[in-house]
């Protein structure tokens, strides 16, 4: 099945296994339905700058033909195709017909690199040892947010799921990522649950720990939760593989803004965490990125994000007298049916707007 991103031009690229075969775009002779060119059309005002909401989470009930038609229309636009690879995270499941896109937020990217670039710090203090966890975290790799399409034996063989992580941990050894990250907000706080029972069940527990973190963006509270891998018995005695809770909305900063004071509280992880279990059998290190730390994180990331919107930072100027030179976008030389006729003329008044306001050569001020 599709998948958006053929290439990570700035990221890690991840092993093969998680990404499927590129989908074959529909026959030129496919209507692309009403709903399709919707969600179209809103990533198109999203890249061209004329989406005004505030919402950084869209969810559509789309059937899988209709998640294919979108696909290829979206591939059949270069810009566009590259603008959602590197600006949108997307989740899609066959079984529910369910497709959200995600636009993280300035804030979420960077408190999520920062608690990122803290995890390997401390995975690379094990190299230094040792111990047999040298050569264990030596394996752990970041693969930032690859997609993952996600079956197993107990789903129907055409149902696809979808994720895309904000963050993923990877042993070198392993098929699957032991650790995944979501940062959370609003709408998706419910979801994390959900997003657990995925990670886990569909890898059958390959995926060692799910990492929630809530940022409150009405009030500075944030917490912590995760998920692990478990078995119960049902009522027939059977064992079920769930995710379990194992931690519930620790507050690493409370609604004052100072962190959690306690000594354990924090972003607490296994080293085994990082593997299956044959592969981490013996590893009994762990670290603790406590609330302190993730305190100073969310802070630096809001104060970051506050300085960007109110343009105090640095900036490099243009020369004086300087224009700036843009290259031509051609548009697809192909449409599929009249609504591609429109929308591709919709794009091209508004280039022509643009250029009416503000030629593709710029005066510097």
């Amino acid at each position: 099945m599709q998948d958006l991103r053929d290439s990570l031009p700035d990221r890690i690229t991840p092993p093969a296994s998680y990404i499927t075969t590129p989908l074959t775009p529909p026959p030129t002779d496919s209507k692309p339905t009403k709903l399709a060119l919707k969600v179209l059309d809103t990533l198109q005002q999203y890249r061209d700058g004329r989406q005004i909401s505030k919402s950084q989470w869209h969810t559509y009930k789309i059937r899988h033909e209709e998640y294919s038609n979108l696909i290829g229309l979206i591939k059949k636009e270069e810009s566009l195709s590259t603008f959602v690879e590197n600006k949108f995270r997307y989740d899609y499941n066959s079984s529910t017909e369910a497709l959200t896109l995600r636009i993280p937020s300035y804030l979420h990217e960077v408190f999520l690199a920062s608690v990122v670039e803290e995890i390997q710090s401390k995975l690379r203090a094990f190299t230094s040892t040792e111990s047999r966890s040298k050569a264990f975290a030596e394996k752990v790799k970041h693969y930032g947010s690859c997609r993952l399409d996600l079956q197993s034996g107990n789903n129907d063989s055409q149902v696809i799921i979808r994720r895309e992580p904000d963050a993923m941990f990877n042993h070198c050894d392993a098929h699957w990522p032991g650790v995944i990250i979501e940062v959370s907000y609003s709408q998706k706080t419910k979801a994390i649950p959900h997003l657990a029972d995925d990670y886990i069940l569909e890898t059958n527990g390959s995926v060692r720990v799910v990492i929630g973190l809530d940022i409150d963006y009405k009030t500075k509270k944030g917490t912590i939760s995760m998920w692990r891998p478990g078995y119960v018995k049902n009522k027939q005695g059977e064992l079920e593989l769930e995710a379990t809770q194992t931690l519930y909305n620790q507050i690493f900063r409370d609604e004052s803004g100072d962190p959690n004071p306690s000594p354990d509280a924090g972003l607490r992880l296994e080293l085994k965490d990082f593997a299956p279990e044959d592969l981490a059998e013996g590893i009994l290190d762990f670290f603790l990125i406590d609330s302190a730390k993730l305190c100073q994180f969310l802070n630096e990331a809001e104060q970051a994000e506050q300085e960007t919107k109110q343009e105090r930072r640095v900036v490099q100027h243009l020369l004086p007298g300087a224009k700036k030179r843009r290259r031509d976008e051609t548009l697809p030389e192909e449409v599929s049916s009249d609504d591609d006729h429109r929308l591709a003329d919709n794009r091209r008044r508004v280039r022509t707007r643009d250029s009416e306001d503000d030629s593709s050569y710029k005066s510097s001020q």
